[in-house]
């Protein structure tokens, strides 16, 4: 069936038709690349946020690991220091056990005498 809605030779109530619905889909066609825009422009507003979230997050993670190495450079001589006094009174303590047990013997050795 011809669109203009009757068999004639043209011109007419159908070619107005066809005109309106040319026109209401280059209006539709219009409509959707000014969407089309929007979203583009929403995507990279958005990929641009998304890319500095990222640097701060970057940023944020060296800044922790500066101070992770901070608290270790401050912390570990002061391990070290506590480990060696440590064992120094460990020493310490084993060798006043042996003069204790030394002087023991000794007593011992002066009651049988």
């Amino acid at each position: 069936a011809p669109l203009d809605g009757g068999g004639g030779g043209g011109g007419g109530v159908g070619e107005s038709a066809l005109e309106a619905e040319l026109m209401a889909l280059e209006a539709d066609y219009d409509a959707m690349l000014d969407q089309a825009e929007v979203m583009r422009e929403t995507i990279g507003a958005a990929t641009e946020r998304v890319e500095a979230v990222m640097d701060e997050l970057d940023e944020e993670r060296r800044r922790g690991e500066l101070n992770v190495q901070k608290v270790l450079a401050f912390m570990l001589p002061r391990v070290d220091a506590a480990r060696a006094a440590g064992e120094e009174a460990g020493a310490r303590k084993a060798e006043a056990a042996l003069l204790q047990a030394e002087a023991r013997r000794e007593v011992e050795v002066q009651r049988t005498a």
